[in-house]
């Protein structure tokens, strides 16, 4: 299955108070991969950026100045993300403000070319047993992927590229069956008074567990992928 990693930064809080897309990061996976067939684009949103969005992602409007236009790249979004399912963190925010823009160019809305369910990797996070009140893409990544990440030395704003790439890795986490060993203190802490035994008592050497390592070849495309991405959102990451 082809699956779009899928971000965007915006000029404000809401399309319904007329803000507009300014960035769209996407990364794709197929049956589970990275591909590095991943896509970003800038636009002029034709309004100024609130001062409150510029200090999230950092993109000002002198930058945006020489960007096409979201209605110039329409067509090339949705054939890119035709038939593709949307992985998307808190989804109804980036759904909302594309249909938005979509319908702005006389577009039809994405559900109408994508392969739907759309993801929603907040709520997958719930499922998956994760229960902050507030669960933020920083946090997944940080228990999933990474646990010496932190957001203040590693990335001082947001980017909706490298959020996808980021969304992506998480999102093949919450699906491989490993997520189980990052569970929250309190929800494991919950679910060992429920049964009656804690965590410490558990004999790990009777689970059949197996063991999967990187070919020599998928080792050598990560690392070109890598330093493509690195290329992209000109900043060095070592993943």
């Amino acid at each position: 299955m082809r699956q779009i990693c899928l971000d965007t930064e915006t000029t404000g809080l809401s399309w319904k108070d007329r803000h507009r897309v300014i960035e769209l990061g996407c990364c794709e996976i197929i049956d589970g991969l990275l591909t590095g067939n991943n896509l970003q684009i800038y636009f002029n949103p034709e309004r100024e950026v609130d001062e409150e969005a510029l200090k999230v992602h950092g993109i000002s409007n002198e930058f945006l100045s020489d960007k096409p236009l979201f209605s110039d790249k329409a067509d090339k979004i949705i054939e890119y993300l035709k038939d593709a399912q949307l992985v998307i963190h808190n989804a109804e925010f980036d759904m909302g403000f594309l249909n938005y823009e979509l319908s702005l160019c006389g577009k039809p809305k994405l559900e109408t070319f994508i392969h739907n369910p759309v993801i929603d990797t907040r709520e997958l996070a719930r499922e998956n047993g994760f229960s902050s009140a507030v669960i933020t893409l920083n946090k997944l990544y940080k228990d999933l992927v990474d646990e010496s990440y932190k957001q203040n030395t590693d990335r001082e704003l947001h980017g909706a590229l490298l959020d996808a790439v980021m969304l992506a890795k998480v999102f093949i986490k919450l699906n491989s069956g490993q997520n189980e060993i990052f569970l929250e203190t309190s929800a494991r802490s919950e679910a060992s008074d429920d049964l009656g035994f804690s965590s410490q008592n558990i004999d790990l050497s009777k689970l059949n567990l197996k063991l999967i390592k990187a070919s020599e070849e998928e080792i050598a495309a990560h690392n070109d992928y890598i330093a493509t991405l690195s290329k992209e959102i000109k900043k060095e990451i070592n993943w």
